[in-house]
């Protein structure tokens, strides 16, 4: 059974990986936060670079930042189901992704793909260590905020086995990305599967996780 769908290994607090998994979730609210003190010709430079980025390549350079994650992967397959609108109205008259610069240079994917992997991240870490760095990552105002905050510890260490990315549809200032999660207990081989909608919004070039929706 999936208890978070996704998971995570405990480290002890201080020590090397759990600051990295902290440096992950403030890269996510701090690195699309629109500031910044590069250069104009730094900034064009990276711009540059950061267009002919295909989205195996986003989805490989954000995997970086998250150590506890085992694997993840761009999926071209994992695609919505058009005859099914999932229980979210505005999926039913979304489009299809179209990509672009979002802040200083760095694309809109980027920045999808970085919220919705450091969401699972810090997700597993909250049910791992009672950590609240996920809650940075979620609209405070969603029921999703109310239900991930009441989360207790668990008494069993869950690890991330794999992640894969599919389609992202938009509707407006909404974004849906849809993604099959395998979890399971550390030094496990028992795992679950699960497909999941992440809905996202964009208030003034800072997104949110506002629900997680069961795709299945």
């Amino acid at each position: 059974m999936a208890v978070i769908c996704s998971g995570i290994l405990v480290f002890a607090k201080g020590s090397a990986p759990a600051n990295k998994i902290s440096q992950g979730i403030s890269w996510v609210t701090e690195k699309f936060s629109g500031s910044s003190d590069k250069s104009k010709e730094d900034k064009k430079s990276e711009e540059k670079a950061e267009k002919a980025k295909s989205m195996e390549d986003v989805v490989a350079e954000a995997k970086k930042n998250y150590v506890n994650i085992g694997k993840v992967q761009y999926d071209s397959k994992l695609k919505f189901d058009t005859s099914k609108d999932y229980g979210i109205s505005e999926l039913k008259n979304a489009k299809n992704f179209k990509d672009g610069e979002f802040s200083d240079g760095k694309l809109l994917s980027e920045a999808i793909v970085n919220l919705s992997l450091g969401y699972y991240s810090g997700l597993t870490d909250k049910v791992n260590s009672g950590s609240d760095d996920v809650l940075k990552l979620i609209n405070e105002d969603s029921e999703l905020y109310g239900h991930v905050k009441a989360i207790a510890e668990g008494n069993e260490e869950q690890q991330i086995k794999n992640i894969k990315i599919g389609e992202i549809k938009n509707s407006g200032s909404n974004y849906y990305v849809i993604l099959q999660i395998t979890e399971g207990k550390a030094n496990s081989s028992d795992t679950s599967t699960e497909t999941k909608i992440l809905s996202i919004i964009n208030k003034e070039k800072v997104l949110k996780v506002t629900a997680a929706t069961d795709a299945e």
